[in-house]
């Protein structure tokens, strides 16, 4: 996966050819060695987010998909199992 991001769409009302801009939440994905973007959200067209903070919206959006990515440790921070004590007596 190559990564999240927000992206501004210019769209045009088919009616009266009015212009205005969509957002939509794309996650980039390489396939057969080329960048394919895949809309994961559709934002709208009220989107109200400063454009400073769009990378920051997008990394928390990813860590809520992927919390177990989120580990600096990979497989060595999983929990053990555990292990019966005998009881004194």
């Amino acid at each position: 996966m190559v990564g999240m991001f927000i992206r501004q769409t210019r769209t045009n009302n088919k009616a009266t050819g009015e212009g205005y801009f969509t957002y939509r939440l794309v996650r980039g994905e390489r396939v057969g060695g080329k960048v394919r973007q895949i809309t994961v959200l559709n934002l709208g067209r009220n989107f109200a987010i400063k454009q400073e903070d769009w990378p920051i919206l997008c990394s928390r959006i990813e860590h809520l998909l992927h919390p177990q990515q989120a580990c600096p440790f990979g497989n060595a921070a999983k929990p053990r199992s555990r292990v019966p004590r005998p009881r004194g007596g």
